[in-house]
C-alpha cells in the first residue's frame, strides 16, 4: 500500500475481471535491421539461414502449442495454429527465398521489406478485422526477426509475481508467452476487443484495460496498480480503502462466476416460464468449444467470410465443405446457421486474389454499394462453390443457410433457384444431399423490414440483423465519431420495424431470431422479450451474463415497457422509460 496520492484513469474494458498488484513495463524491442549485398557463393547459405529460422519460430510456436492443449485453452491454441499457418504460407517460405536469391540481399532485409508491403496492403482495407490481425503478421514477423538478430529475451524469474503489463499495444505473444506467466492484468493504450491478443486475455481470463495512455507510467513513485476489467478503470497507488474494497469485488465476482457456472446448463426461461433460445455469434472455430461449454442452443450467426479473410483468394469448396462439416458434426443434432460470404466494398476485400484486390473498384458509397447478396448474385463461380459446400456438408448435422442484405423478394428467389440447381449438380454426381435445407434471410433493411410479410413466405426463418438495421433506418454510420451520437438502437422507429417482423414471422409460425450488439445492452433485452423475441444469437461470452438476465424478465412488465415504447416519439424516451 503506498500513501502516495491515488489516481484514476477511465479507459475501455477488453476483458473482464479485477487485477491488484505491481507495473511492468513492456517495452518494444527496437531492432537494427542491417541491409547488405551478398556475394553469389554466400546466397544459398542466406537461404539456409532463413530456413533455419522459420523452422526455429515453428518450434517455438509447437512448443506453446502444448501449453494449450486442453478445451478450456483451445482459443489460444487455435491461434498460435494460424500463425503456424502464416510460416508455412509460401509468401512467407519460398516467396522470400526467391527474393533473397534474386537481389542478393541478407535474409533480414528482404523479410523486413516483404512484411512492410504486406502489411501497407491490408492496411487499404478499411476493415477491424483486417486491420486486427495486421498484428498478428506483426508479431510472426517479430519471432522470425528475433531468430534472425538475436536480442536478449526476458525471463521468468525477472518478471515479479502479481504483475500488470503496460505497453502501447499488446501483441498475442504479450498474452500467452511463458516468458510473462506472471502477469495478471494487461493495461495498454491502443488496442480493441477484435484484437487476437484481447481474446486470449478473455480467453485465459485476465482483466485488460486499454485506450490509456501510458505514457503516465513513466513517472517514478507507482508502486501499485488495480485493473477494473468491470469499469474500465486503471487506479494508480490505490489507497488502503480502495484496495480493501477490489478485494471483497473479486470475491463477489468469484462467487458470482459460481453461479454462472452452476445454471448455465439449466433450461432458459423467463420468470412466467417463457422458453427463450439463446444461440452463439461465430467468428471462428475456436467459439464453438466455448459454445458448446455455455450450453448454447446452436450457432445463431456463423460468420463464413471471416474464416477466409486472411487467405488471398476465395477457399475451395472442398476447404469449405471440410470446415462446415466439422461445424455440422461438432453442433450435432442443434442449428448452425452459416450466413453466406457477407462481402463487399463496405468491407473493401472483393477480391478473389492479389491481382484483383489491386484493380478494386471504388465506390463512392460502398455501404449502399455492391455487397453481399449483391456481389454473389453477380458471382455465381463464388455463390455456387459456397452452396454445394453447404449442402454437401449439411447431411452430417443440422445446417441452415442465411442469406445476408435481403432488399427484395427477388433476391431470394434468386438465390434458392441457384440451391435447387447445386442440389441437382450434386445428385448428378452421385452426392448424398438431404432433401431439405433450411433457408433465412438477414432483415437489416428498411424495406425487408416493411415488407417481411412477404419475404417470409419465401424463406423458414427470420435474423433480425440489428446493427445494420439502425444503420440504414437512421442514416447514421456508427464508425463516424461526428454521426455516432445519433446511432440509437432503441429508437422507436426501429423498434417498429423489429415488432413488424417479429409479428410476420410468428403469423407464419416461424423462428425470428435477433442477433446486433442491441441484445447485449440489458436495458434493451427486456424491450425485445416484450416485443415478442424469444431467440437470441449473441457473443459467446456473454452468454452466461445474458442469460442470467433473461431468467430474471418478469414477462408481462416486458410486454408493458414495449408497447409504452413503441409509443414513443424519440429514443430518449425509450431509454428514459427503460432505466
Amino acid at each position: 500500500m503506498s500513501n502516495k496520492q491515488e489516481i484514476i484513469l477511465k479507459g475501455v474494458v477488453v476483458s473482464e475481471g479485477i487485477a491488484i498488484g505491481k507495473p511492468l513495463m513492456l517495452q518494444p524491442q527496437e531492432k537494427e535491421i542491417p541491409d547488405f549485398s551478398l556475394g553469389n557463393e554466400e546466397v544459398e547459405l542466406e537461404v539456409d539461414r532463413y530456413r533455419l529460422a522459420l523452422r526455429k519460430s515453428c518450434v517455438d510456436i509447437e512448443h506453446l502449442q502444448k501449453n494449450y492443449d486442453t478445451e478450456e485453452s483451445s482459443v489460444v491454441s487455435g491461434i498460435l495454429t494460424s500463425h503456424l499457418e502464416m510460416l508455412n504460407d509460401p509468401m512467407v517460405t519460398t516467396d522470400i527465398e526467391d527474393r533473397i536469391r534474386k537481389t542478393k540481399k541478407n535474409s533480414e532485409a528482404v523479410f523486413v521489406s516483404a512484411m512492410t508491403e504486406y502489411k501497407d496492403r491490408f492496411k487499404q482495407i478499411k476493415d477491424v478485422f483486417f486491420l486486427e490481425r495486421i498484428k498478428d503478421v506483426e508479431d510472426v514477423s517479430n519471432r522470425v526477426l528475433k531468430h534472425l538478430v538475436p536480442t536478449k529475451v526476458r525471463s521468468d524469474t525477472q518478471v515479479p509475481n502479481d504483475s500488470i503489463a503496460i505497453c502501447m499495444e499488446l501483441v498475442p505473444s504479450d498474452t500467452y508467452e511463458t516468458t510473462y506467466s506472471h502477469v495478471i492484468g494487461f493495461i495498454s493504450q491502443r488496442g480493441g476487443l477484435a484484437s487476437h491478443a484481447a481474446i486470449i486475455a478473455r480467453a485465459r481470463g485476465i482483466p485488460y484495460v486499454s485506450k490509456i495512455d501510458v505514457t503516465v507510467f513513466a513517472q517514478p513513485g507507482i508502486d501499485q496498480l488495480v485493473v477494473d476489467g468491470q469499469q474500465g478503470l486503471v487506479i494508480i497507488n490505490p489507497t488502503q480503502k480502495t484496495i480493501e474494497r477490489y478485494l471483497q469485488a473479486q470475491k463477489q465476482l468469484a462467487k458470482d462466476l459460481k453461479v454462472l457456472q452452476e445454471t448455465t446448463n439449466k433450461p432458459l426461461v423467463t420468470k412466467e416460464g417463457t422458453r427463450v433460445k439463446m444461440y452463439g455469434n461465430i467468428d471462428n472455430m475456436d467459439d464453438i468449444s466455448l459454445l458448446k461449454a455455455s450450453h448454447g442452443d446452436g450457432i445463431g450467426l456463423f460468420r463464413s467470410e471471416y474464416l477466409f479473410l486472411m487467405e488471398r483468394k476465395f477457399p475451395s469448396e472442398e476447404k469449405q465443405f471440410q470446415i462446415y462439416r466439422e461445424v455440422a458434426k461438432q453442433m450435432d443434432a442443434l442449428p448452425a446457421i452459416i450466413r453466406l460470404f457477407d462481402i463487399g466494398n463496405d468491407k473493401n476485400y472483393t477480391f478473389t486474389s492479389w491481382e484483383d484486390f489491386s484493380q478494386m473498384h471504388y465506390e463512392l458509397n460502398p455501404a449502399l454499394g455492391f455487397r453481399a447478396v449483391r456481389y454473389l448474385l453477380n458471382n455465381p463461380v463464388i455463390l455456387k462453390s459456397q452452396i454445394r459446400a453447404l449442402l454437401r456438408a449439411s447431411r452430417f448435422g443440422n445446417l441452415h443457410l442465411l442469406i445476408p442484405f435481403i432488399t427484395n423478394i427477388e433476391e431470394i428467389r434468386a438465390i434458392k433457384r441457384i440451391i435447387e440447381e447445386c442440389r441437382q449438380e450434386l445428385i448428378s454426381e452421385h452426392y448424398h444431399v438431404p432433401e431439405f435445407l433450411p433457408i433465412g434471410c438477414m432483415i437489416e433493411v428498411p424495406s425487408a423490414a416493411l415488407q417481411s410479410h412477404i419475404l417470409i413466405k419465401e424463406v423458414d426463418f427470420f435474423s433480425i440483423g440489428t446493427n445494420d438495421l439502425t444503420q440504414y433506418v437512421l442514416a447514421v454510420d456508427r464508425t463516424n465519431p461526428l454521426s455516432s451520437s445519433l446511432y440509437q438502437s432503441a429508437h422507436p422507429a426501429v423498434l417498429a420495424l423489429i415488432k413488424n417482423a417479429c409479428d410476420a414471422a410468428i403469423s407464419e409460425k416461424k423462428r425470428v431470431i435477433v442477433c446486433g450488439e442491441m441484445t447485449l445492452n440489458p436495458k434493451y433485452l427486456c424491450l425485445l422479450i416484450g416485443l415478442g423475441i424469444s431467440e437470441f444469437s449473441v457473443s459467446v461470452r456473454k452468454m452466461p451474463k445474458l442469460k442470467q438476465m433473461i431468467r430474471d424478465v418478469d414477462d408481462r412488465q416486458a410486454r408493458s415497457l414495449a408497447t409504452q415504447a413503441l409509443a414513443c416519439s424519440s429514443a430518449n424516451e425509450v431509454d428514459a422509460l427503460v432505466l
